[in-house]
């Protein structure tokens, strides 16, 4: 399976996973499990158990949490690392930076908006547009990874 593939898969499994209400969308904060099991490889790197756990995320949140539920392939930092670090690294297999920072951006607010060092001008005020067609984070996370699905695993706002 491609990356591209594989980003196909995850947006759909996030569009299943929403539907099932096993994830919760919100804002400002990329996941929240409860009571997350964290499997230690004897480094400061651990693999997070998510497989039967319910869970609040952001949109890269979202994706970074379907990625590991499909594939159960990547680990975590789970010590000195910040949380944008984190998804960062999680999920450096599937998405690049750029990718992920433009999810973020058309997710979340402006001003709260963590990664857009990552994108352009032009790309921030294309992902402010997107945003605004969806007045929810939830239908804004809905069309994102609709996005992805329709552009053969990219976002493009």
């Amino acid at each position: 399976m491609t990356r591209a593939q594989m980003r196909v898969a995850i947006a759909k499994d996030v569009l299943k996973q929403i539907k099932a209400r096993k994830i919760t969308i919100s804002p400002n904060g990329y996941w929240t499990v409860g009571n997350p099991r964290f499997l230690y490889d004897g480094t400061a790197v651990g693999r997070l158990d998510i497989q039967r756990k319910k869970c609040s995320v952001c949109a890269a949140g979202a994706a970074i949490t379907s990625a590991i539920r499909l594939f159960n392939e990547e680990t975590i930092p789970i010590r000195n690392a910040s949380d944008e670090e984190r998804v960062f690294i999680a999920g450096r297999r599937w998405f690049t930076k750029r990718q992920l920072a433009m999810i973020e951006a058309a997710f979340e607010k402006p001003g709260s908006r963590p990664m857009v060092d990552q994108i352009t001008f032009r790309e921030i005020d294309r992902c402010d547009r997107f945003a605004a067609k969806n007045d929810t984070y939830l239908a804004r996370a809905k069309a994102i990874f609709k996005n992805i699905i329709e552009n053969g695993g990219n976002f493009v706002p």
